[in-house]
């Protein structure tokens, strides 16, 4: 809910802001979504067979696409395709550090 909050509200970036720094956001929340996820389906529920996880990680990918769809029809937001790609490098991230810790 944070990150569809985050990503359908329009705001004004603080001036004098880190530049990047709107990319470090997404790559972490996208990382930290999928592991969230992840762990919560296989360690909560014990459900833990490989077409489960590839659907986990393909619907964070798409749902970074679809907001960013989205995104270009609200005043004060933009489509952009870094976000897409680093949407998807941090659930992919998210994805290797659950295999890599879990």
């Amino acid at each position: 809910m944070l990150i569809t909050y985050g990503s359908l509200v329009s705001f004004e970036p603080a001036e004098g802001g880190w530049p990047g720094m709107d990319k470090v956001v997404h790559f972490i929340f996208y990382l930290v979504l999928t592991m969230l996820i992840l762990l919560s389906l296989t360690r909560e529920w014990n459900l833990n067979f490989s077409s489960l996880i590839f659907l986990v990680v393909a619907g964070t990918i798409t749902f970074g696409v679809v907001i960013e769809l989205i995104q270009r029809h609200i005043p004060g937001r933009s489509f952009e395709w870094a976000d897409i790609l680093i949407n998807t490098v941090g659930s992919l991230t998210g994805y290797w550090s659950y295999k890599k810790w879990s």
